[in-house]
């Protein structure tokens, strides 16, 4: 059978950090199971105004990155528990790239924080996350 995956939006925050234990223990007590992480960098407001500045890497570039570096301390974490996992970043609005992921890649579950990092985030990714879990087409775990 081949390997079935569980989806871990994450971003930094401690609720991404317990939602990604929750999905890593799901794995260590199936071997059909692997753990996909996914980090969404949405470009902002800014973008067009810092792709015009010359010498400074294209903006896709900055935000794959930035989102690599967000997925730095999960990758150290589970490579230390052993845990089998893939990981992307994708750039776009994180509730259509959640759902548009889940859709594809052998996905069973994905398995998510309520909350974002900080401040206006955490509102933000909590919406995303009551968003995923009414509209994706797979089951879905919220974790607080």
């Amino acid at each position: 059978m081949a390997n079935m995956n569980i989806l871990v939006p994450v971003d930094g925050s401690d609720n991404a950090q317990r939602a990604l234990e929750h999905a890593a223990s799901l794995v260590a007590h199936n071997p059909n199971l692997a753990l996909r992480l996914l980090n969404v960098q949405q470009p902002g407001l800014y973008a067009s105004v810092l792709e015009g500045i010359e010498g400074m890497e294209p903006m896709t570039q900055l935000l794959h990155q930035q989102g690599e570096e967000v997925l730095a301390p999960y990758i150290e974490w589970l490579n230390a528990k052993g845990v089998v996992f893939s990981t992307r970043v994708r750039l776009g609005k994180p509730f259509s790239v959640i759902c548009e992921q889940a859709s594809h890649h052998d996905c069973q579950r994905v398995v998510m924080g309520t909350r974002g990092n900080e401040g206006l985030d955490r509102f933000m990714l909590g919406s995303v996350a009551a968003q995923v879990a009414a509209t994706a087409p797979v089951p879905v775990t919220l974790i607080k």
